[in-house]
């Protein structure tokens, strides 16, 4: 006999499922709820790494930001206490920079035509300065990659600058690349003038849309958005994981962790039942109104299912995070992060979480007085990197770099590798994305929900799926 308890689920514990979780039980009280996750702690990349002797880190950085709808950003403001935030806004909200050249760059993230020489600066220049007629096109209308920057920026910039940080970056030129690829790394202006003048030239949208301000900063608050960024006081990102897991837990939210999704029992075009299997042995739900699915399609398809056809992907870059306790505060200025740009490092980004958060530096133990840092690497595809190596390469590069002046400014170091990969957006791999979206569309039933990750489409951070994934719940809950 069925149940008279009307059920929903989100598959997948990470920030985009738990912030669902909140909207769907703050919009739908009646609903029970569940929130499945495979592994055996919620928050997925957004986690934090702890051991005994050198504390918390975060997987390298991670602010949330605004998703400008206030019902999503009420959720994210409310997960913690007021009190219990930072609130990044204005030029503050998220301060960054590049190693370009052999050289920090600290007031911008942008990449300097000023500091190429002779005669290919002129050359650059003259091919930016002659796309300023056209619109600026998004990503969504350019073949690839290489086609997105020659339309910004012109040929010159893009073979003479562009391509080789794209290289380096993705072991990948920009043909190969699919255009979402521009968006994942800030590379969508470049620098040319000084800050008065571009002052005025701000003034011109096509201007704007292809030149940076030198010094964001200072830039005018005429130009900036109204997004805020948030950080818990006290550091670690699992901070705010426990706190909407307390949250969800007094709401009668059901948290399912080391546990699967099996058995969708498909009726009349909705799934009408399901089973979540896991340690604690199997629990069936019928009477189910919504399956929220978070996670990648992969493990979607055979359950309802769709057969799906040979594919060769190419593989992610293998990832390996550095953490390290300084003795002193990284040379980098304010920065809360910069991208390196340059080949012949295998280091992609480095953090210093005290930037942004005062309360990342050790306070007591054996550490006290030591600043936390994090460098991700980033290899080949197929590599094996080998994690005891790691911290000595980590150390060389951030000494080389100039970040460090050496061994000796170090307490603490450990390399951890990443579970996944970083995913690589090629045109073959959004390609086949793109097909096995379009095969479990065609099946997807009506209740369910699949709205996440979807870098294909340009969906890669948390604001853009808390996005994706409010409009979802809307159109299918409904209003509350």
């Amino acid at each position: 006999m069925a149940s008279s308890t009307r059920n929903a689920v989100i598959v997948g514990g990470g920030l985009s499922g738990l912030f669902s979780a909140l909207l769907i039980s703050d919009r739908h009280p009646g609903l029970q709820l569940h929130v499945v996750e495979r592994d055996t702690a919620l928050g997925g990349g957004h986690g934090s790494f702890s051991d005994p002797e050198g504390g918390c880190f975060d997987h390298g950085m991670h602010l949330i930001f605004d998703s400008m709808i206030e019902e999503v950003d009420r959720q994210i403001r409310d997960a913690m206490d007021e009190r219990d935030w930072i609130i990044l806004s204005g030029n503050r909200k998220d301060i960054a920079g590049i190693y370009h050249g052999g050289r920090l760059h600290e007031d911008s993230p942008y990449i300097d035509l000023r500091l190429l020489t002779e005669p290919a600066r002129s050359e650059c220049i003259a091919g930016l300065l002659s796309t300023i007629s056209d619109k600026t096109v998004p990503a969504t209308e350019c073949s690839s990659s290489d086609d997105f920057f020659r339309r910004r920026f012109g040929a010159a910039v893009t073979e003479h600058v562009v391509e080789p940080v794209l290289k380096k970056l993705w072991r990948q030129g920009g043909k190969d690349l699919d255009a979402m690829a521009s968006r994942i790394v800030l590379m969508d202006r470049v620098l040319l003038y000084d800050a008065p003048a571009m002052a005025d030239l701000m003034k011109a949208e096509r201007v704007r849309g292809r030149i940076g301000f030198p010094k964001p900063m200072e830039l005018s608050p005429a130009y900036r958005n109204s997004q805020r960024g948030y950080y818990p006081k006290k550091y670690g990102m699992y901070r705010v994981i426990e706190a909407i897991e307390k949250k969800l837990a007094a709401r009668g939210v059901r948290i399912h962790t080391g546990a699967e999704t099996s058995e969708l029992g498909v009726d009349g075009g909705a799934i009408r039942r399901l089973r979540i299997a896991g340690r604690g042995g199997t629990l069936d739900l019928d009477n189910v109104e919504l399956v929220h699915w978070t996670i990648p399609l992969f493990a979607l398809a055979p359950k309802l299912g769709v057969s799906l056809p040979p594919a060769r992907f190419d593989p992610p870059l293998p990832q390996v995070h550095t953490y390290f306790l300084l003795k002193r505060p990284p040379r980098m200025g304010k920065l809360y992060s910069f991208y390196c740009f340059d080949p012949g490092y295998a280091s992609f980004r480095i953090t210093s979480y005290a930037a942004y958060c005062p309360d990342a530096r050790r306070n007591d133990g054996k550490h006290a007085g030591t600043y936390p840092a994090c460098v991700e690497m980033h290899f080949d595809p197929g590599a094996k990197p080998d994690a005891t190596a790691a911290p000595q390469l980590a150390a060389a590069e951030l000494t080389r770099m100039g970040i460090i002046g050496g061994a000796g400014d170090i307490a603490y170091c450990r390399a951890v590798p990443a579970k996944v990969g970083f995913p690589m957006l090629t045109h073959n791999n959004a390609r086949n994305l793109a097909e096995v979206r379009r095969l479990v569309e065609e099946r997807r039933p009506r209740n369910l929900l699949t709205a996440g990750l979807a870098p294909e489409r340009g969906i890669f951070f948390l604001h853009d799926v808390l996005e994706q994934n409010y409009l979802g719940i809307k159109e299918l809950l409904g209003a509350p």
